[in-house]
C-alpha cells in the first residue's frame, strides 16, 4: 500500500514550469530546474529499484513452484519425459537459484534504497516549493543558503542512474524540448536499458517452463540426450 500511494504522489505531483519558459534566464530559474530535474531522477530511481526488487522476488517464487509441481508430478500416474536423475538435477538448480536471488535482494537493500530516494525526492520537492514562492512573491531570494541546501541533499547520496535522467528528460517535455525522432530514439534506448535488467531472471524463469512442458511431453525444447530414451523426438 505504501509503494502505491508513494507512487500515486509522485504521478499527481505535476511540474508547473518557470514563468512558463523552457530555458531559464537567472540564477534563480537555473537553480529551481536543478532541483525539479533531481527531484524527478530521485523518483524515477525509487520506482526503478522497487520494480527490481519484485520481480527478484517474482522470479524467486516461479522457481519455487517449479520446487513443488517436479515432485508432485513425480508422484502421480502421468508419463513424464525425464528420468528421476535428470528431474533432481533441475530441483537441486531450482533450490540453488532461490537461495541466490534472495540472497542478492536482501544484500541489495532494494526497499531501504527506494525509500530513501523517495524521502529525498520528498525534500527537494519540499525545497523547490519554497524557492518558488519567494520567486513568485518578488522577495529578495538569497541563493546561497538553497545552493547550500541542495549539495546537502544531493551530494555523499546514492545517485540515480542514467535510464532514470533519460526518463526525466521524457516525462519533463516543457524543459526537454525535441524533435519526434529523437524522442522516440530515447524511448527505445531507455527501453532496452529497462529491460536489461530483467534479461537473465526472465530467461530463467523460461528455461524452468520449457522444462516442465518438455517434464509433460508438451513440447521437446530440451536436447534428446536429456529425454528417456522411448519419448526423445
Amino acid at each position: 500500500m505504501k509503494d502505491t500511494a508513494d507512487i500515486t504522489s509522485m504521478q499527481e505531483d505535476v511540474l508547473t514550469p518557470i514563468n512558463e519558459l523552457i530555458r531559464p534566464r537567472t540564477e534563480a530559474e537555473t537553480l529551481l530546474l536543478r532541483m525539479r530535474i533531481s527531484q524527478k531522477c530521485r523518483y524515477n530511481a525509487s520506482v526503478r529499484l522497487r520494480r527490481s526488487y519484485r520481480f527478484r522476488l517474482f522470479t524467486s517464487m516461479m522457481f519455487a513452484v517449479g520446487l513443488m509441481i517436479i515432485p508432485l508430478l513425480q508422484n502421480s500416474p502421468i508419463t513424464l519425459g525425464f528420468s528421476p536423475a535428470v528431474m533432481a538435477m533441475v530441483q537441486v538448480l531450482l533450490a540453488v537459484g532461490i537461495l541466490v536471488f534472495t540472497v542478492i535482494a536482501g544484500k541489495a537493500g532494494f526497499e531501504l534504497r527506494a525509500d530513501k530516494l523517495n524521502q529525498e525526492g520528498d525534500s527537494l520537492k519540499d525545497l523547490s516549493r519554497r524557492l518558488t514562492r519567494y520567486m513568485a512573491g518578488g522577495s529578495e531570494v538569497r541563493l546561497e543558503e538553497y545552493h547550500q541546501e541542495y549539495a546537502a541533499l544531493t551530494s555523499g547520496k546514492e545517485a540515480h542512474s542514467r535510464s532514470d535522467y533519460l526518463q526525466a528528460q521524457l516525462e519533463m517535455k516543457e524543459y526537454f524540448p525535441m524533435w519526434p525522432g529523437k524522442r522516440l530514439a530515447l524511448r527505445v534506448g531507455l527501453g532496452i536499458s529497462v529491460l536489461s535488467n530483467y534479461v537473465i531472471p526472465l530467461l530463467l524463469i523460461l528455461m524452468e517452463m520449457a522444462f516442465v512442458s518438455d517434464m509433460l511431453t508438451l513440447t521437446a525444447l530440451y536436447p534428446n540426450v536429456l529425454h528417456l530414451p522411448g519419448l526423445a523426438r
